[in-house]
């Protein structure tokens, strides 16, 4: 079950995984089954390789399943 309340985010920041949960309000495999069904898009580091979220991808992700 995804928050009541829009995320409070900055639109430029990043956002690890661990962070977007808790900004989602998520578990870590439901934001992956996100990412894997192309519902929310994240950025690739170039050094790790992890996800990424964009401030600005969460709230519109949020927007568009509330």
């Amino acid at each position: 079950m995804i928050s009541s309340e829009p995320p409070k985010v900055v639109a430029g920041a990043l956002y690890n995984t661990n962070d977007a949960c808790k900004i989602l309000g998520v578990h870590r495999n439901s934001l992956r089954r996100f990412v894997k069904n192309n519902f929310l898009h994240p950025k690739a580091d170039r050094m790790t390789g992890r996800n990424l979220f964009e401030g600005r991808e969460l709230t519109r992700f949020w927007f568009s399943r509330v």
